[in-house]
């Protein structure tokens, strides 16, 4: 049992942070496609990019 006890936290945390560096590649590629694809619109990659910001934010403070 304290043998669990001292690997589940780390494997957990293993896990969380494959997933943080995942959801960071895939964010920093919507962050950058998206004003490709929305430059001549920089008020609708404003609306759009906004969630996103904000998700980033709180996965930082998670």
């Amino acid at each position: 049992p304290e043998d669990n006890d001292v690997k589940t936290p780390h494997v957990g945390s293993e896990r969380k942070s494959i997933v943080d560096t995942s959801a960071n590649i895939l964010l920093l590629f919507v962050l950058t496609l998206q004003p490709l694809l929305d430059g001549y619109k920089p008020d609708v990659y404003t609306a759009s990019a906004w969630p996103y910001v904000v998700y980033y934010a709180w996965f930082l403070m998670a």
